[in-house]
């Protein structure tokens, strides 16, 4: 991984990318960016997440069915025309996304292991710094 950057430049470039290119992605880079997430701070230590690495093309295929028919929650109403066009290109690139999912070559589910019961909303709180420490290691 010669062409690594620096913390704050992965922080300070990291964006949500929709348009993503079918290239192969390597194991070692599988591996690093998984053993990244688990490294990060949890709750007690207890490091009660999962992480499913898909690359299989028919499970792929069958998420991005389930992700493209999803329900999505309005926006609110725009405050400018700036923002307005920006809401649209976000929406396109939304789009595009649910028609494409399949086409990603590696997706990596990212799980919290719980007994279901609703009376601790923050009990999901510990896979945050996981899923950042992977999105951070994925642009480095």
């Amino acid at each position: 991984m010669a062409d690594e950057i620096g913390l704050f430049e992965a922080i300070y470039t990291q964006r949500a990318l929709r348009h993503i290119k079918p290239d192969r992605v390597p194991d070692v880079l599988i591996r690093r960016v998984l053993d990244a997430a688990i490294r990060a701070p949890n709750g007690g230590n207890q490091q009660r997440w999962r992480f499913i690495v898909i690359e299989d093309s028919d499970t792929k295929r069958w998420i991005q069915e389930r992700y493209r028919d999803a329900v999505r929650p309005p926006h609110a109403p725009p405050r400018n025309e700036a923002e307005a066009r920006t809401m649209a290109r976000n929406d396109a690139a939304a789009e595009h996304l649910a028609a494409h999912l399949y086409e990603v070559p590696v997706l990596i589910l990212c799980c919290l292991e719980h007994d279901g019961s609703p009376s601790d909303i923050h009990r999901g709180a510990s896979i945050y710094p996981a899923v950042q420490n992977l999105f951070l290691a994925g642009g480095a």
